[in-house]
């Protein structure tokens, strides 16, 4: 009888499986945050691409139950905590959905690594470009503005590098870096 699960222990699939599902969760949330960097909108449908193949590597592996739901909930709260700073304006849209996705693949055992990881390199994003766009502000036209300096003053920053480098280094903490996840 076949098994239900594509890797399990039997077949020694299970470390190629769990590193085929960390690559290309990396891949999406870089094409993330290319796709904010570029147009300072993340598409809907990558952030749906990057949860959904969240649940299908998470079967394919045989996550158990309890950890998906820690994972679910996890997301879900991410979730919950984005719509609040999206309402007061702190947040941008895409840049929520973007954190709960990748929150949904990290899970609470990356927590820690996850969120000072997006705060870090988040403040070191809005000092470069904080230097990049002073001078244009103080010493250009309004009309002649650069592109950082039209964003600085509409107020956004392409926070899906920090997402994605957030979610680069909490990784190795998560469920799919464990040897065996049980």
């Amino acid at each position: 009888m076949v098994p239900l699960y594509l890797c399990t222990n039997q077949f020694l699939l299970l470390p190629v499986m769990t590193d085929i599902a960390a690559a290309i969760l990396s891949l999406l949330v870089i094409l993330a945050a290319t796709a904010d960097v570029l147009s300072r909108s993340i598409p809907n449908q990558l952030t749906l691409l990057i949860a959904a193949s969240f649940f299908l590597f998470a079967w394919a592996c045989g996550m158990p139950l309890a950890d998906l739901v820690m994972h679910v909930g996890f997301g879900i709260g991410l979730l919950v905590i984005a719509v609040v700073l999206f309402s007061f304006g702190l947040f941008g849209g895409g840049d929520g959905k973007l954190i709960a996705a990748a929150g949904l693949w990290i899970g609470p055992a990356g927590l820690v690594d996850f969120l000072l990881g997006t705060a870090v390199t988040g403040g070191f994003l809005a000092l470069a470009f904080l230097a990049y766009s002073v001078p244009s502000l103080l010493f250009s036209q309004p009309e002649a503005g650069s592109a950082g300096r039209r964003a600085l003053l509409a107020g956004t920053l392409p926070y899906g590098y920090a997402i994605a480098a957030g979610t680069l280094l909490a990784l190795p903490e998560s469920w799919w870096a464990s040897p065996i996840p049980q």
